[in-house]
């Protein structure tokens, strides 16, 4: 009976372990995409304020 409870433990733990490394998973792809929106952001935000900039000196 010992080695059955045994290999029905081992196979919870990688259940466990499959989940864990899923969400490990979620949370880099996340982590990774919030980094490029926000890099996105910046870039859009610095390409107006220089494409302003040069629309006051222009002006000038």
């Amino acid at each position: 009976m010992e080695p059955a409870e045994h290999d029905t433990s081992a196979a919870g733990e990688d259940q466990r372990q499959h989940i864990v490394d899923s969400r490990m998973e979620k949370q880099v792809v996340c982590r990774s995409t919030r980094i490029k929106k926000k890099s996105v952001r910046r870039l859009e935000f610095e390409e107006s304020h220089n494409a302003e900039e040069m629309a006051l000196v222009s002006e000038l």
